[in-house]
């Protein structure tokens, strides 16, 4: 079984085990029982695995959390694949229907116990017991949930979702296109726009520091020009560092 990326952010902001908040404890978990993943408000959520799956539940509580659980069946290994914090009233299917790698299952949001915009991406081994599947080892600290991390892949679900916009010309502050959207998208792939901020298109403050963050960090723009630029130009050789990167596969 392979798990793929959700998106084209690859930001990890609690991994399995990490018990940041006192919650895990209070609910008798050792800490965290999957991974987050912070995402926009409103971003798509695919079924990301490269088996077949079933719906097998869903839930639209905005209190505990709107979520998707989808079964995958592989010879003996039975897995329930846990999808919280989803909008409300943006869950797009049922519970029966089947779903394959590429299928949106709904909408990033913050609904249940969470402080931001995020995924939580759960693992549960389950076994079949008088037609109801069951955490194979319930006891195990995590409620029955293991790490997910094995399984993923550093791969996209689908081709479309590797970034590879490549800038041609310069970018000035104060702009408003799509080519300052891209770049908003590449610098908060690459860590330095902020996830819960929407890429507007526009070329202003938070655009401007990023940008600046970018150049300081890879070394693209002189002490002169980050004192006097300050961030408000992206020019040829931050198109090229940002280029260079993009071709890589960031």
């Amino acid at each position: 079984m392979k798990i793929f990326k959700q998106s084209r952010y690859s930001i990890i902001s609690q991994y399995f085990g990490e018990n940041k908040n006192p919650i895990y404890k209070e609910m008798g978990m050792f800490g965290h029982n999957g991974i987050d993943f912070p995402m926009d408000i409103g971003e798509p959520i695919y079924w990301d695995c490269d088996l077949e799956g079933i719906v097998w539940k869903t839930t639209n509580d905005i209190k505990t959390g709107v979520g998707v659980v989808v079964l995958t069946q592989q010879a003996l290994e039975n897995f329930l694949h846990i999808f919280w914090h989803l909008k409300q009233d943006s869950i797009l299917v049922q519970v029966g229907q089947r779903v394959k790698a590429g299928d949106i299952l709904g909408l990033a949001d913050n609904t249940g116990y969470s402080t931001g915009s995020h995924l939580h991406r759960g693992l549960k081994p389950v076994i079949l017991i008088i037609g109801d599947y069951k955490a194979l080892n319930p006891n195990n600290g995590y409620f029955g949930a293991i790490d997910p991390m094995p399984y993923y892949q550093n791969i996209f679900v689908l081709d479309q979702f590797r970034y590879s916009h490549l800038f041609s010309k310069d970018i000035v502050y104060g702009e408003e296109s799509m080519e300052v959207r891209e770049l908003q998208i590449a610098l908060k792939q690459l860590g330095f726009f902020p996830i819960g901020q929407s890429d507007t298109g526009g070329y202003y403050e938070i655009t401007r520091r990023a940008v600046k963050a970018f150049q300081y960090g890879y070394q693209v723009a002189s002490w002169w020009e980050l004192a006097i630029v300050n961030g408000k130009r992206v020019g040829k050789k931050t198109r090229n560092a940002l280029n260079d990167l993009i071709s890589k596969g960031i």
